[in-house]
C-alpha cells in the first residue's frame, strides 16, 4: 500500500514540475544581438593559490510550461576551480534534483553506496572508473566538506546552487536567474569566497 503511495506522489509531482516548472528549450536565440549580451563582461578568470579558477554567467533559453507557453532568456552563475593535476579516474559527481533525492531515499536499499556517506549518496550521483582511487581522493575528511559545503554554502545570489566534482575541477552551478538580474550584478566579494571555499575543499581532494 505505502509502495502504491508513493508511485502516485512521484506522479502527481511529475505532472506538476512538467507543466509549472521552466525547462530548458531547443529555441535557438542569438545571444550576440541581444540586448542583454554586452552585461556578459564581467566573466573573468584568474589564479589564486597556485589555483586557476574562473567565473562566468551562462545563458540559455528555458520553456515557461505548456500551460503558460513561451520562452524566456535565463542565465547562471558558474564557478570553477581546476585540479593542478588531473584525477584520471573519469570522474563526475552531480547533484541530484528533489526528485532525484526523494526516489534516492524510497529505493536505498537496492542501490549501492559508493562513497560510505549517507547524507552525500543520497543526493548525489558518483560515477568513475576506479573505485578504488576514488575511495582515495574522497576521503573521509573530503566527504565531510561537502557535507558541509552543501549545507551551510552562501548563494552568490539568492538561489540554490549546486555542487559538481569533475576530473580536472571542482565547479559550483547556481541559477537559473531571469535575465533582468543580469544588469545587477552581486557582490565580488561574495564570488570569492565560495571561490575560496572550493579553492580548500580542492587542496583537500588533493591532499595538500
Amino acid at each position: 500500500m505505502s509502495l502504491g503511495l508513493f508511485f502516485v506522489a512521484i506522479g502527481l509531482y511529475s505532472i506538476i514540475v512538467f507543466l509549472i516548472k521552466p525547462r530548458k528549450s531547443t529555441h535557438s536565440v542569438d545571444f550576440e544581438n541581444h540586448e542583454y549580451f554586452d552585461c556578459y563582461h564581467d566573466d573573468f578568470d584568474d589564479e589564486i593559490d597556485d589555483y586557476s579558477i574562473s567565473f562566468k554567467k551562462e545563458a540559455s533559453t528555458m520553456s515557461t510550461g505548456q500551460r503558460l507557453g513561451g520562452t524566456i532568456l535565463v542565465f547562471h552563475y558558474i564557478v570553477r576551480v581546476h585540479f593542478q593535476r588531473e584525477l584520471n579516474i573519469n570522474l563526475r559527481i552531480a547533484r541530484r534534483g528533489k526528485l532525484g533525492v526523494l526516489i534516492w531515499l524510497f529505493t536505498n536499499r537496492f542501490r549501492a553506496n559508493p562513497t560510505g556517506n549517507k547524507y552525500i549518496d543520497s543526493r548525489y550521483t558518483v560515477n568513475c572508473d576506479n573505485e578504488l582511487k576514488m575511495k582515495y581522493f574522497l576521503s573521509t575528511s573530503v566527504l565531510n566538506e561537502l557535507e558541509y559545503l552543501d549545507i551551510n554554502y552562501k548563494s552568490i545570489r539568492s538561489k540554490l546552487g549546486k555542487f559538481y566534482i569533475f576530473d580536472n575541477s571542482v565547479c559550483y552551478y547556481e541559477g537559473p536567474y531571469h535575465e533582468d538580474y543580469i544588469t545587477h550584478d552581486p557582490q565580488i566579494n561574495s564570488i570569492y569566497e565560495i571561490i575560496n571555499d572550493i579553492i580548500q575543499f580542492t587542496k583537500l581532494i588533493e591532499r595538500k
